[in-house]
């Protein structure tokens, strides 16, 4: 009002034009500077003297009616700038002085003096030894994997909302995870495929980092941390995905920590709580299984922190943002479980009973100690009982902790594990997603980690109040959990590794070359199974990566008539039929016809080899790595382009929408404060740590 008032004639319009592109870079100022709620005051502001300032021209004109001296005169009356901001950091100062008297006093563990970094050092050992093998290729390739695409780019036009090129293809919203992907790929940019490799050789050491920092969170006493970092490096579900390809309980299971530790401190910081937005998303995006039970522990943590409400209230809303396209074209398909499907390939992990998922394990196998003794013809209740046995060190600490001094911090922790062992229950009587003719359970591997999470966190109480008889119990149970791990950090060597390296090839050289020159070139895959049935899927062009993979199409309930076609299509050229199959392979674009390497009853493979050669309609290309490859007699693309995730009104609305949340999110999310000192008397690290005490809102 002031600008317009004062203003000359000849920049009136200047000034009006500036004062919405003004309040967009002061509200991105005020995220920066963590004064959310002033963001709207600015664009209030901004709208109500642009447009309903009717003042402005009685005021100009009495402005220049009592205007009785020039701005050159009132120039020395001006404070300096010098001045201004001494008095500014002055001001800072104080405000800094005030706050360090009411923030609780606290020590904080060294990384180095703290074991971290030895414990850094075995994980990296670990890593590269079970894993490092991967690192000769630039992909992984098997079970719940599959190679990104080459560029980028591309990675970025699968997220939002558009053409998902899966099958026949689906028109609808991306899998949050498909940001998540594009993100992974856009690390390794010169190779996005590679990017999942270096989570598998990295993994365990971003584990144990990510439970050192929270574990130090919640403990004083110095060697704890590393004790954390160890039990969580070595947890059974983040092997047990690692062994069977679920890339989004992997991430889940890395991140679990770092999004634990957001949230407790965003009770007193901005930044803290925009990291922990960022993680909430990110994890639900990895794992949508777990979205319910970190809800109710968001809200179990606002109902304990009421003063810091304005905090914590906003965490879920990024991962809203990216759900919340999917959410409704799932609601108007009436399928709201199918919400809850694991993203990427489906790969389920076998029928699992209550029992065994006590245990921790979200596999067959009891964590491969099965295969293990089966190997050396021991079985029955050998391997359940060994497992029990390994595993009860740490459970034992987990219900003690209930019953030590100061077990009041224990209870979150362990309602944190029953929420995780509850999800993980639910998980696997929960099938959503379809193999051909199996329902896939949800993965139970990601809800076990929040289990396990609470178990160690409760461990850590436990550790914390036992005094002297807290290194025995620390080292017996790590011991016990190194135990348990051995095997699945050995999958490689006992053959029961799932995935394996890999080119980022997905179909047949010969396919490849031809859809480098034809990107829309599709090839009808068969993979026989031993009960004399068949899988069919069509993929187009170099092949169906991991970031093409959608829920929509996994969690379809019913075949429409496209489906039906395929299927009558590969029906009747895998038998020897009177059937005349060229008007269905034009309409559905099939240019390839690939019979994969048999994987069970070769009498079946056989006979559908022997039918597809007699089919004259087919022209053989010869034998590949990924199976028999015939040709059809078309040629060139026959399958029509689609809208990209920019190519609609729609898809570019929940781009700019996203994206804004997003990047006001990143902005809050920027620290910008001073690390404050904090005041320490007498021993600190024998006082007990007070992560879950009241607290003063600064």
């Amino acid at each position: 009002h002031r600008r317009l008032v004062y203003a000359k004639g000849a920049t009136l319009v200047i000034h009006w034009l500036s004062l919405l592109p003004l309040a967009i870079v002061r509200a991105l100022g005020q995220l920066v500077a963590k004064r959310p709620g002033a963001v709207g005051s600015e664009f209030r502001a901004a709208l109500g003297v642009a447009f309903g300032a009717s003042h402005v021209g009685v005021a100009r004109r009495q402005f220049k009616r009592t205007r009785a001296l020039s701005w050159s005169s009132l120039a020395p009356l001006r404070l300096p700038g010098r001045d201004v901001r001494e008095r500014r950091a002055q001001a800072r100062e104080e405000l800094a002085g005030t706050q360090s008297r009411v923030v609780e006093r606290e020590s904080r563990v060294g990384f180095i003096g703290g074991g971290g970094l030895w414990v850094l050092a075995v994980a990296v050992i670990l890593g590269l030894s079970a894993y490092g093998a991967l690192l000769d290729n630039v992909a992984v390739t098997g079970s719940g994997l599959l190679p990104l695409k080459l560029q980028p780019a591309e990675l970025w036009q699968n997220v939002g909302y558009g053409w998902r090129n899966i099958g026949l293809g689906v028109l609808g919203a991306a899998d949050p995870f498909a940001y998540v992907l594009a993100v992974l790929g856009s690390i390794t940019f010169w190779a996005p495929s590679f990017s999942i490799v270096l989570v598998y050789v990295l993994a365990l050491p971003i584990a144990a980092l990510g439970a050192w920092f929270c574990a130090r969170r919640i403990t004083r006493r110095r060697w704890l941390p590393a004790i954390a970092a160890l039990l969580w490096m070595l947890a059974p579900p983040l092997l047990g995905s690692l062994a069977t390809g679920h890339l989004g309980a992997i991430l889940a299971h890395l991140l679990l920590p770092w999004l634990f530790l957001c949230a407790l401190n965003a009770a007193r910081s901005w930044a803290a709580g925009a990291g922990a937005a960022l993680l909430f998303a990110v994890v639900s995006a990895s794992a949508p299984s777990l979205v319910p039970a970190l809800l109710l522990a968001w809200i179990a943590w606002m109902i304990a922190r009421p003063k810091s409400l304005h905090r914590l209230i906003g965490i879920p809303i990024p991962a809203a943002a990216l759900f919340a396209p999917l959410v409704f074209q799932q609601l108007a398909r009436g399928n709201v479980v199918g919400l809850l499907a694991d993203p990427g390939v489906p790969a389920g992990g076998g029928s699992l009973s209550s029992w065994h998922l006590a245990l921790a394990t979200p596999m067959n196998g009891l964590d491969g100690w099965q295969h293990v003794f089966d190997s050396v013809s021991l079985g029955g209740v050998t391997a359940p009982l060994l497992v029990a046995v390994l595993l009860a060190p740490l459970g034992v600490l987990a219900l003690l902790a209930l019953f030590v001094p100061g077990s009041r911090r224990a209870i979150p922790a362990m309602l944190v594990a029953l929420l995780g062992y509850v999800t993980a229950v639910a998980a696997v009587h929960i099938a959503v997603a379809q193999v051909g003719s199996v329902a896939v359970p949800v993965w139970s591997g990601a809800a076990l980690s929040l289990f396990w999470l609470g178990l160690v966190g409760a461990s850590m109480v436990a550790l914390d109040a036992l005094g002297v008889l807290a290194p025995p119990f620390a080292i017996l149970a790590s011991l016990a959990v190194g135990a348990l791990a051995v095997p699945l950090l050995s999958v490689a060597y006992l053959g029961i590794l799932l995935v394996h390296s890999s080119d980022d090839r997905l179909l047949p050289a010969y396919v490849t070359v031809e859809a480098a020159a034809h990107p829309r070139v599709g090839t009808l895959v068969v993979t026989p199974h031993s009960s004399d049935g068949i899988t069919v899927a069509i993929q187009r062009g170099r092949g169906t990566t991991l970031d093409d993979q959608s829920t929509l199409d996994s969690t379809k309930t019913t075949l429409d008539a496209r489906d039906t076609q395929v299927a009558k299509l590969a029906g009747n050229l895998a038998s020897r039929s009177g059937y005349n199959a060229s008007k269905d392979l034009s309409q559905l674009g099939v240019n390839f016809v690939l019979l994969t390497a048999p994987n069970g009853d070769d009498a079946v493979h056989e006979r559908i080899s022997q039918a597809l050669d007699s089919n004259e309609l087919l022209v053989p290309v010869g034998k590949t790595e990924s199976g028999q490859l015939w040709r059809t007699a078309a040629t060139g693309d026959k399958a029509a382009a689609h809208p990209g995730n920019t190519d609609t009104p729609l898809g570019l609305g929940i781009l700019i929408g996203q994206g804004v949340i997003f990047g006001a999110t990143l902005l809050l999310g920027i620290p910008t404060a001073r690390r404050r000192r904090r005041q320490r008397t007498g021993d600190p690290l024998a006082e007990p740590a007070t992560t879950f005490d009241e607290d003063d809102d600064v």
